[in-house]
């Protein structure tokens, strides 16, 4: 224990912390950082790990499977370790790239033991829970989630199926939480306000990712009934009204409520749609810039997506959307007449 102790604290003079995460003024400011910054971050490690798993193989390191998982095992730690070091924006990228090459690698030495697919999209997600927990950066914490939500998306394709839709409004819901109780989590006591920026993020690129799989048509989510996932996305659209009516001091907040029934109706049979309308207003709400631009490119997408699906002539679709512009105009024309501007 005394040996234990005396490495612990070696690391931690090299500037690697573990008595504690780091603080939640730390996750806020990494959060913070510009959206290009945090791409290129993570394609910087996705690069490198390419470079280091072409490195291994042609060691013909990937014909030691055992050897395989017990070295993307380490990798994992010791890009949870890198994560944790105080110079986080030299050691982001080194920790991002063992993190993924680890779970490469302990995927490829798995598949070379025949392992299902159920257990190894276990694995994938027990990791990624377990690296969210104790990794110490924004981005490696980010990266964990999603890995976890991909491991759940996966497993779809297995013998042990989990409704897409039910992914959907499980990451709906927690989106929702991480919108609207963002005062009370990250006021909390406990440690779930150094995960709170992770969750809105991870939770984000997993809404979008099943959105846009739902805009394909996949056949996993019940193309015939799919329009079932537009009912949460519309009591939230609601909610959001009504949150958006008090903040913006609508002189007449019926006005919004018939304009939002209205593109609900409209769109109904599109929860796709509905869901990238929901994502710009509950990000605008708390003026989350990363989400809401995301929200506005997913919301081009599916409104590109919707018209390209409908069973008319091109004539037509010009039409309707001619027809939608128009309609649009005059809803904002409304909107900014009833807003109450303060002198």
């Amino acid at each position: 224990m005394n040996k234990l102790n005396s490495i612990v604290l070696d690391l931690e003079e090299k500037g690697f912390t573990f008595n504690q995460s780091p603080d939640n003024n730390t996750q806020q400011k990494e959060a913070g950082v510009p959206f290009i910054v945090k791409v290129l971050s993570v394609f910087g490690g996705i690069t490198t790990m390419c470079f280091v798993l072409v490195l291994l193989a042609l060691l013909n390191f990937h014909k030691h499977d055992t050897l395989t998982i017990a070295f993307g095992l380490g990798f994992v730690v010791g890009g949870i370790l890198m994560s944790r070091h105080k110079l986080s924006l030299l050691f982001n990228s080194f920790g991002i790239t063992m993190y993924l090459s680890g779970v490469a690698l302990t995927l490829f030495g798995m598949d070379g033991h025949h392992i299902s697919d159920e257990v190894m999209f276990c694995v994938v997600f027990v990791i990624g829970a377990i690296s969210w927990i104790f990794s110490g950066s924004y981005l490696m914490k980010t990266l964990a989630f999603i890995s976890t939500g991909l491991a759940l998306v996966a497993s779809n394709y297995t013998d042990v199926k989990i409704p897409l839709q039910f992914l959907l409004v499980v990451y709906l819901i927690l989106f929702s939480c991480a919108i609207f109780l963002e005062g009370h989590l990250l006021s909390s006591e406990w440690k779930f306000n150094r995960l709170f920026y992770s969750l809105r993020s991870g939770s984000l690129f997993l809404l979008l990712f099943l959105l846009v799989c739902l805009s394909l048509n996949i056949e996993d989510f019940n193309v015939s009934s799919k329009w079932f996932s537009s009912i949460p996305f519309v009591i939230i659209l609601f909610y959001l009204t009504h949150k958006l009516s008090l903040k913006l001091q609508l002189k007449s907040p019926v006005y919004a409520y018939i304009i939002t029934g209205l593109i609900c109706t409209s769109v109904f049979m599109a929860p796709s749609l509905i869901g990238g309308l929901t994502l710009v207003l509950a990000t605008f709400y708390v003026n989350y810039k990363t989400g809401f631009y995301l929200g506005l490119v997913s919301i081009i997408y599916f409104v590109s997506r919707y018209y390209y699906d409908l069973n008319l002539t091109l004539l037509e679709k010009s039409g309707v959307m001619f027809g939608t512009g128009l309609i649009l105009v005059f809803i904002y024309l409304i909107i900014r007449k009833q807003l109450n501007y303060e002198k």
